[in-house]
């Protein structure tokens, strides 16, 4: 997870989408920063539903996509410090699944 929880000063969700209860600033977590795209992990201290929304800066502006997600701050975490899928990986699972 990204060190810098800072959220930009943007418009973004402000409110739960399953209990309408509006968030806290503790309630808004930055989970990665690249160029041009930012994760935020928003988990409601009101119900505990949690989004993930992803914003992505392209030239007709600012897009966001948001889903609902059962996987908690510190999944991310888990997430974020394992080494990425490797093709190799993807072909061992691919066979295991063939076999069983």
């Amino acid at each position: 997870m990204s060190k810098s929880n800072s959220v930009p000063n943007l418009q973004i969700m402000t409110k739960c989408p399953m209990c309408s209860a509006s968030y806290k600033k503790d309630d808004i977590k930055v989970i990665n920063k690249n160029d041009g795209s930012l994760s935020i992990y928003l988990n409601c201290s009101h119900c505990k539903s949690s989004v993930v929304m992803l914003l992505m800066a392209g030239p007709m502006g600012v897009t966001s996509i948001s889903i609902p997600t059962d996987i908690t701050e510190e999944d991310f975490e888990k997430i974020n410090s394992s080494d990425a899928v490797s093709c190799d990986d993807v072909l061992e699972m691919y066979k295991f699944l063939k076999d069983n």
